[in-house]
C-alpha cells in the first residue's frame, strides 16, 4: 500500500517542525554557480510561498513540492518559472546536459523487446 501526505500550508510545515538549513559542506558548483546554495534560497523561497495560505498543486508546482524534500527536478524545457529567478533557465540547460553526457545516460539504448511489448500494448 502506497501512502500519500498532502500538504496544504502553513499548518502541515509548522506541525512538522522542518528547519531549513543549509549546510556547509557538500556544494555543487557548475559553471561558478553555486548550485546547493542557490537551490536552498528556492527552497526557502517555496518555504515562505506556502506560509502564506497558498496551495501547490502537483500538476503546477511540481518542483516547488519537491523542493520540500531537498529534491532538485532537472527536467528539460515545460518548468514553472520560479526555480529559473534562483537558477537560469540556461544553467538548468547547460546542467542536465553536462549530467547526461557525464553519466552516459545518451548511450542507454531501449530494449527492443521491451519497445516491441510496448507498440502491441499501445495498438490494442
Amino acid at each position: 500500500m502506497i501512502w500519500f501526505r498532502i500538504i496544504t500550508a502553513p499548518d502541515d510545515i509548522i506541525k512538522l517542525g522542518w528547519i531549513f538549513c543549509c549546510p556547509d559542506n557538500d556544494h555543487l558548483i557548475f559553471q561558478n554557480i553555486d548550485i546547493t546554495k542557490e537551490f536552498y534560497e528556492f527552497h526557502h523561497y517555496v518555504k515562505t510561498i506556502i506560509d502564506e495560505p497558498h496551495l501547490l498543486t502537483y500538476e503546477s508546482h511540481v518542483q516547488h513540492v519537491l523542493a520540500l524534500s531537498s529534491t532538485l527536478l532537472l527536467k528539460p524545457s515545460r518548468t514553472n518559472s520560479d526555480p529559473h529567478h534562483f537558477i537560469g533557465r540556461e544553467i538548468y540547460k547547460d546542467l542536465i546536459e553536462y549530467l547526461l553526457e557525464e553519466y552516459g545516460i545518451r548511450l542507454c539504448k531501449f530494449d527492443q523487446d521491451i519497445w516491441l511489448d510496448a507498440e502491441k500494448i499501445v495498438k490494442v
